[in-house]
């Protein structure tokens, strides 16, 4: 008897040996035991990002396989579908209008990862925080994600145009709207026998079939006028702010007896890249974008697919309703892809040391240098603001903030349908803010 248990015993033994062994040398089969991370991101390039990835491997021995997309629809539809699926990315890039819809499926900074979030607001532009740092079942703040950059709208104007036709003291574009609409009607050029209607269109305003963000423009220009979140208990949607918005904008493309009208279909018909292909061969003087519209505009006149000079190009800051000069505030609206972690993912905290190492300041430095998207940290806006292309976008990460929105895919295509049937003079620019204030405050009735 005594020898069958010590048989017993010895067995039980060698399978505790076994067992050990087998830990030491896989480790311990946790939710961080994972050594190859699955990265999604969208618009960067391998080749900018890559870099970056290996440095963090060489820190930690984690290795990190990136998947970019440049679909930004094909995109989306993927990661949802995956995301709901349980399955997915590690780490993946999420626009900060897409946070209040995604949150649930995101994995939040661990409290016990040792990075304070009292320090988001030391390290990060204010619009990161705002978008970023929500509330959870209890109360407490807690953190989704970080961007590496944050970016806004500025203006991308031709300096030879400004110095030949308006013969300004000085050739850049007024810091009000008021001022950049008469700027628009000092340089339009109507010409009754062009195919396009004009010599030279003054400014890019009042669509969007054919203006590629013409929505964030609207967006931006409702947010100045006092519109804030489109959330569900952030408050009534402002009917004011959308009424001035859509007036005001479409002025510029609804009626060719208004004064400041200086856009129509016609101008991009034949080109390939909307208002910026417009730009590139000098059809119009003036357009609104983001910091990558250079890299655009540069790779149209590259490819022999445009007029002006890369000289030419002029980057103002984003006009203002109230003139910055005279003590107003700065209103931009920021935009940016934040790095957050998957609830699926089995690695949270080897996830979440990729987003912090890629979002420090040695990081944002070799992307800033990569791609000049304007930094998304306090500690980097005044060696980056200098810069001649990203120092516009820079200085105005720092005053961008968040414009969150219950339902951002019906938004955009409610706003670019009432924009474009207004310009149409399909619908009164009255009518069209009774019917898009109505849509707004539908959706977040029904998101309560």
């Amino acid at each position: 008897m005594q020898k069958k248990l010590f048989k017993i015993l010895a067995v039980i033994g060698g399978l505790i040996v076994v067992w050990l062994l087998l830990f030491f040398i896989f480790g311990s089969p946790n939710k961080n035991s994972v050594k190859t991370l699955e990265f999604w991101g969208v618009f960067d390039s391998s080749d900018d990002i890559q870099p970056l990835l290996d440095d963090f491997t060489k820190k930690t021995g984690v290795k990190v396989h990136y998947r970019n997309f440049t679909d930004l629809d094909d995109y989306r539809d993927t990661l949802l579908i995956k995301l709901a699926a349980g399955e997915g990315p590690d780490v993946f890039a999420i626009h900060n209008t897409w946070v209040p819809k995604y949150k649930d499926f995101l994995q939040a900074l661990p409290a016990d990862f040792g990075y304070p979030l009292a320090n988001v607001s030391k390290d990060f532009v204010s619009a990161v925080g705002d978008t970023l740092l929500v509330k959870d079942a209890a109360g407490l703040d807690q953190l989704l994600g970080l961007p590496m950059y944050v970016d806004s709208l500025a203006i991308f104007y031709n300096k030879t145009y400004f110095r030949n036709v308006l013969s300004k003291a000085y050739s850049a574009p007024e810091l009000t709207w008021q001022g950049v609409r008469g700027d628009s009607i000092g340089l339009t050029q109507l010409q009754s026998d062009s195919p396009t209607g004009f010599r030279l269109a003054g400014i890019a305003l009042g669509r969007a079939d054919n203006i590629s963000r013409g929505v964030d423009i609207f967006y931006t220009m409702y947010h100045q006028l006092g519109g804030g979140n489109l959330l569900a208990g952030a408050g009534s949607v402002s009917s004011q702010a959308v009424s001035g918005a859509l007036d005001f904008l479409t002025s510029f493309s609804r009626n060719p007896r208004n004064q400041e009208y200086s856009w129509n279909t016609r101008i991009t018909s034949d080109l390939p890249d909307q208002e910026v292909s417009a730009f590139a061969r000098g059809r119009v003087a003036m357009i609104l974008g983001f910091s990558y519209y250079y890299d655009r505009i540069k790779d149209l006149l590259d490819s022999g697919d445009g007029s002006i000079s890369l000289d030419d190009i002029g980057i103002a800051p984003l006009p203002q309703i109230g003139n910055p000069l005279a003590g107003s505030g700065k209103v931009a609206v920021a935009d940016f892809f934040a790095l957050a972690v998957a609830k699926s993912s089995n690695a949270p905290t080897d996830s979440w040391r990729l987003i912090m190492d890629l979002t420090s300041r040695a990081a944002e430095e070799k992307y800033f240098e990569a791609t000049k998207r304007p930094t998304s940290r306090r500690d980097l806006i005044d060696s980056e603001k200098t810069d001649p292309v990203a120092g516009v976008f820079v200085e105005q990460a720092v005053y961008a903030d968040t414009l969150q929105l219950a339902a951002d895919a019906l938004f955009d295509a409610a706003v670019a349908d009432v924009l474009d049937r207004i310009s149409d003079g399909k619908l009164t620019p009255s009518a069209g803010a009774s019917e898009l204030g109505a849509t707004f405050q539908d959706a977040l009735t029904k998101s309560e």
